[in-house]
């Protein structure tokens, strides 16, 4: 058993390759991409797809100069994160949830 999660994929900057296309190519190139993606890059379906920060930094090698965007959401609650990649390249943005401090005064 492992750890599934729903993931996104776009274009998020640059005009190499648009998002049906790059969509279309990632499928085609990966098994695991064509499962998790439907024709339009959202989710179709949660699968473990372990190795997908690797595979999306080799695919961004194609278009030094476009951006692309990874939304993962996982099984647990508040596990979310964006990913970036760009020339083989990643940044990770984790969802950070906080809750505002008690003020007497917002009681209803």
């Amino acid at each position: 058993m492992g750890y599934y999660s729903y993931f996104t994929f776009s274009v998020s900057e640059g005009n190499e390759i648009d998002d049906e296309q790059a969509v279309t190519e990632l499928r085609e190139e990966n098994e695991y991409a064509k499962l998790a993606l439907d024709d339009d890059g959202y989710p179709d379906g949660h699968l473990t797809w372990y190795d997908h920060e690797e595979n999306l930094k080799e695919y961004s090698k194609k278009y030094p100069n476009t951006v692309f965007h990874l939304s993962v959401e996982g099984e647990e609650n508040g596990d979310m994160a964006q990913k970036y990649f760009k020339n083989g390249k990643m940044q990770i943005c984790k969802a950070e949830i906080t809750f505002p401090d008690y003020d007497e005064a917002l009681l209803t």
